[in-house]
């Protein structure tokens, strides 16, 4: 086994590969994978890594459907150090257990788990933060993130504590938000500030968006990532009436483009 890292990454706001890419430049010889990309290439063979990362936001006290496809059909070397970083606002969940658990049935374990804080980008909820603020929050991201890096080079072993009742109620948003994906495509409106640009197709993580007449169409394939409401140039796009106004949040580190998914 050679002495490279991988990382993979789900990033819909760019918080989480502002993340990787920081990581991967402070450790060195690490190759950094979309989640996303490889799925869609069907790419799951990735052996002969001595660290193995997931970087990723935090999903209704979980993690995103697509990361948990992705996970489920990895192939890895089983004494790689694997090392999971979650970007998250505020809240915990029971991410590392879930993780753990998919890691398991391959007869693997995860061996580093520590939450990160970044602004909010879940648009539904939350509302993008005063730029004046940003400064000080990336500031500590990055000392952060420069004290994440240092024990996964030395393969620490650390897990944050997720105790039982967060496990339990966890479990619970977490079942309900999955059993509303396939109806939530529906819920997207578009209004007449809409120039067809096909930003949000492009950066559509499921590939659930396509140009039908220069007009946006979802499918049944959301993650309820919110990137086609936060990357709109014309804040056309919005999910309900509580969005139509609200500041939208692009972590200012990422290029645009960074965030665009290759599909073949």
């Amino acid at each position: 086994m050679n002495k490279k890292t991988i990382i993979f990454y789900f990033s819909q706001s760019g918080n989480s590969l502002y993340a990787a890419k920081k990581l991967a430049e402070i450790i060195g010889n690490t190759k950094l994978v979309s989640i996303p990309e490889a799925i869609y290439n069907n790419q799951y063979k990735y052996y002969n890594y001595e660290r193995v990362g997931f970087i990723i936001p935090l999903y209704f006290m979980s993690m995103p459907n697509m990361v948990k496809e992705f996970i489920s059909n990895l192939e890895i070397s089983k004494d790689s150090y694997i090392f999971s970083i979650v970007t998250r606002a505020i809240t915990k969940g029971r991410i590392f257990h879930d993780i753990d658990t998919l890691l398991n049935k391959k007869n693997i374990k995860i061996n580093y788990g520590e939450y990160i804080t970044f602004p909010d980008s879940y648009i539904k909820w939350a509302e993008a933060p005063k730029e004046k603020t940003l400064p000080k929050v990336f500031q500590k991201a990055e000392k952060h993130i420069y004290l994440i890096a240092n024990k996964v080079s030395n393969k620490q072993v650390y897990r944050e504590s997720e105790g039982f009742i967060l496990k339990s109620i966890s479990s619970v948003v977490y079942t309900i938000w999955k059993s509303r994906l396939k109806s939530i495509g529906k819920s997207f409106k578009i209004n007449n500030f809409c120039i067809s640009c096909g930003i949000c197709e492009k950066t559509c993580p499921a590939g659930n968006i396509k140009l039908e007449n220069h007009i946006p169409i979802w499918s049944n394939r959301c993650e309820d990532c919110m990137a086609c409401v936060q990357h709109c140039p014309k804040k056309a796009i919005y999910f309900n009436s509580r969005t139509i106004n609200k500041k939208r949040y692009i972590n200012p580190n990422i290029k645009l483009e960074e965030l665009f998914y290759k599909r073949g």
